[in-house]
């Protein structure tokens, strides 16, 4: 199973970056049931919908006054995955040179604590208000603008490990890789308690992902029980 390409995420995540909201009953995005036939796996989430900036709210309602004590949602993914895609960009010049094992395996260590940090932050927001939850810049992200972010983070950090271990073999890097896949699963988990329907929605647009995530599913296994596949 060849590993696809993680270059063109960084166009889609970074137009992702510069989402104000959506209202929670719909969403800019247009995604339909069949919307996974648009996403390109080789090429990365370049076909993938992403959330428009939306100047005002669709609902009569008073602008929503974010909370400072918690970082929202949509606020841990945008910061998790900008945090792991520094990491990813490493991994990438170390793999295409002379290639450390032990360098990879300290990077890929990176990645599983920025997922166990961020575990920690979307379990702060167990029992939140969903306003609270999906708030981004004073604004509430629709279900499907989260499975977006959601989307963008699994595909980035799959493709690094489909190619980490397709050069890497050594026990330890192996070992490191199911702990990521363990990490992310663990996030996802909790995410998708506090979000009803998100689930379907990002099974639904990572498709194409799913295939890789199978392929290879002694390293995915506890993304694929999450994932309920």
């Amino acid at each position: 199973m060849r590993a696809f390409g993680i270059f063109s995420i960084i166009a889609a995540f970074s137009a992702a970056l510069s989402v104000s909201a959506a209202p929670v009953g719909t969403s800019d995005l247009g995604v339909t049931p069949n919307v996974a036939k648009s996403v390109d796996v080789s090429n990365g989430l370049a076909n993938l919908p992403v959330p428009v900036r939306r100047d005002v709210f669709e609902r009569d309602v008073t602008p929503f006054m974010p909370r400072t004590d918690v970082k929202s949602l949509p606020a841990i993914l945008v910061d998790v995955t900008a945090q792991v895609k520094v990491v990813v960009d490493k991994l990438e010049v170390v793999l295409a040179g002379e290639i450390d094992v032990n360098v990879v395996v300290g990077l890929l260590v990176e990645i599983k604590g920025i997922l166990v940090a961020a575990l920690v932050e979307v379990k702060a927001l167990v029992g939140l208000d969903l306003d609270v939850i999906l708030c981004l810049d004073g604004k509430i992200l629709a279900v499907v603008d989260i499975a977006v972010y959601i989307v963008a983070l699994i595909q980035l950090i799959v493709a690094i490990i489909v190619k980490v271990q397709a050069v890497v073999t050594v026990a330890v890097a192996i070992q490191v890789c199911v702990d990521i896949s363990v990490a992310l699963a663990a996030f996802l988990g909790v995410i998708f308690t506090l979000v009803s329907g998100l689930l379907v929605v990002v099974v639904t647009l990572c498709a194409e992902i799913i295939v890789v995530i199978k392929a290879h599913v002694t390293i995915f296994a506890a993304v694929i029980a999450v994932l309920g596949l």
